[in-house]
């Protein structure tokens, strides 16, 4: 519990201070996904994270380059989804992460994971 209170707190003081920077939001996130051991509460806060960092790169040009890292962002999504057993929008967000790079091979792996379990 004091965990997830302390992340919320990271992710507010985040937004408050940093309210552009989706990359340290998904940087966070991708760390503290890979430390919670599957505990859905820290992986509530992580995916809000990505969602977060989704939204503001959204607002950003439409280059090449914006919709690969678009699709970055959609795999890590995916996959904290996976992590919390949510097969269905995580298959969802892979599959968004292929619509905005064909050649995002991690996606297309973890769609298939997402089949298979």
């Amino acid at each position: 519990e004091a965990a997830s209170q302390t992340l919320r707190a990271l992710f507010a003081a985040i937004e408050a201070h940093e309210p552009r920077n989706y990359e340290l939001l998904v940087g966070c996130a991708q760390l503290f996904a890979r430390l919670a051991g599957r505990h859905h509460k820290i992986l509530n806060i992580t995916v809000n994270m990505v969602k977060k960092a989704l939204s503001i790169h959204a607002a950003s040009a439409q280059s090449q380059k914006v919709k690969d890292s678009e699709a970055t962002l959609h795999t890590e999504l995916g996959y904290q989804l996976f992590l919390m057993g949510n097969l269905p929008q995580a298959s969802e967000s892979f599959h968004k992460a292929v619509e905005k790079d064909t050649s995002d091979v991690r996606a297309l792996y973890d769609i298939i994971k997402c089949r298979i379990q």
